[in-house]
């Protein structure tokens, strides 16, 4: 997870995770406080460490790429003749398969607002191939794809994407 991709989590109240490197078997690792820093011009963000309180007010300070969304299975439902229930979540009424998605089969596993459009996990992939095509980086594919859908909360990924470029996500 990014600084920004953290501080956007934060002010959409979206439950985090600390992922504990050495997990302890019981323990409950939603994070319940979070003093997310500055990120100043020279921080390298693999290296930020960020003071969380987490479970039943236990602390510790941990890395930001430790730090995930804590997601519901799946928001909304397909229904036995297919057609998708969805539910508010973020900003809009969405279908959202974090399970499909995670395991990256061919199921349904978005569908945003307004409309009846249908993304798997292999879309997520494709758009996130035609911002890198002429990288042929797989690793940025798949961090790009799960970025994507993560972040989704209303909108068409492709929408996002462009909201990105325009706002200059990817500038190096």
């Amino acid at each position: 997870m990014k600084h920004s991709e953290l501080k956007t989590a934060i002010e959409n109240n979206t439950p985090l995770v600390w992922n504990d490197p050495l997990p302890i078997e019981g323990n409950d690792y939603t994070i319940t406080y979070i003093d997310l820093p500055e990120l100043e011009e020279d921080d390298c963000e693999d290296d930020l460490i960020i003071l969380i309180q987490y479970g039943e007010g236990s602390e510790a300070e941990v890395l930001l790429r430790e730090i995930s969304p804590k997601y519901p299975d799946t928001i909304g439902e397909i229904l036995p003749d297919g057609k998708i229930e969805k539910e508010y979540y973020g900003q809009g009424i969405i279908y959202k398969n974090f399970q499909a998605f995670g395991e990256k089969t061919d199921e349904v596993c978005y569908s945003p607002e307004l409309s009846d459009e249908t993304y798997t996990y292999q879309d997520f992939l494709e758009i996130a191939k035609s911002k890198f095509e002429e990288l042929q980086d797989t690793e940025k594919f798949h961090s790009l794809a799960q970025s994507l859908f993560e972040l989704c909360d209303w909108q068409h990924p492709e929408t996002l994407m462009e909201e990105w470029e325009h706002s200059g996500e990817f500038e190096e």
